[in-house]
């Protein structure tokens, strides 16, 4: 079950969803994300711990920024 989605509200949003999760629901929140700063906590490793999900030269937080509004500012 997927649990009810609200609109952020104030200037922070943050990002608590599982890595494999993350841009499609900064995708769903889209220009609601607009000039917040959206904290990324996820984890972008392996289901088995042995490595990294990005890809090289990249982070969970740049590929999640791309899906972010341009406004938004994830950190």
């Amino acid at each position: 079950m997927r649990p009810e989605m609200v609109d952020p509200a104030g200037d922070i949003a943050v990002l608590a969803v599982p890595y494999t999760s993350a841009t499609a629901v900064v995708r769903e929140y889209g220009d609601a994300l607009q000039g917040k700063v959206v904290i990324d906590i996820t984890n972008p490793v392996s289901p088995d711990f042995q490595g990294f999900v990005t890809p090289d030269g990249s982070s969970g937080a740049q590929e999640i920024a791309k899906a972010a509004p341009a406004g938004a500012h994830v950190v």
